[in-house]
């Protein structure tokens, strides 16, 4: 990418690092609104990759004219801001979810996330969503196997907490999905928060 902002305006993707043994690791998701780098000067080169999951569209922003904008403009500023710390903070939970969760943690909060972000209001009972990730994917989101995962869906259909049609996957108890994936909204809220028409 060109020295500059690259911010996703539509479509899903994921970033990855390829480890020494040619491994992929998935370590996030992107969708709508969320920015791909953060440029600082001098630019430096990125040690991960994105890779579209679907069709995507991004817009790159010079990155004079974010420095202008950020220092006339406080309100760009603080979204900026806010959006970084969301980022952050959603990163973070990646981590754990990885380190620290069972597979049926791991997978329940990846289907959380990807809801979330299809859904801007945020989840809830019967929402839906059609996985724009194959089985293979999500093995390398959430470090266990294909098998496991495809066992741990069965799993989570079997105890009625998705219903399956192909690749659409069903919620019928979002609260229950969210307590099994210890999905935390308060990010997520921040960013509907930033997304939204400020008055003039």
């Amino acid at each position: 990418m060109a020295p500059g902002w690259h911010v996703q305006l539509a479509g899903v993707a994921h970033r990855h690092r390829i480890s020494a043994d040619g491994m992929r690791h998935i370590v996030g998701i992107h969708g709508h609104g969320d920015f791909l780098n953060l440029p600082m000067p001098p630019p430096t080169i990125s040690e991960d990759f994105i890779q579209a999951l679907t069709p995507v569209r991004v817009a790159a922003v010079p990155m004079d004219s974010i420095m202008a904008l950020s220092h006339t403009r406080m309100t760009i500023f603080k979204a900026i801001c806010g959006e970084i710390a969301a980022d952050m903070s959603i990163n973070r939970a990646w981590i754990s979810n990885v380190g620290r969760r069972d597979a049926r943690a791991r997978i329940a909060y990846l289907l959380c996330e990807l809801v979330t972000r299809s859904k801007p209001g945020g989840g809830v009972d019967g929402c839906s969503i059609t996985l724009p990730m194959s089985q293979v994917e999500m093995a390398d989101a959430t470090g266990i196997t294909t098998v496991h995962v495809n066992r741990t869906l069965r799993a989570m259909e079997e105890q009625d907490i998705i219903r399956r049609q192909r690749r659409e996957i069903i919620v019928p108890d979002w609260r229950v999905l969210t307590q099994i994936a210890e999905f935390r909204s308060a990010p997520w809220a921040r960013r509907l928060a930033n997304d939204r028409p400020k008055d003039s």
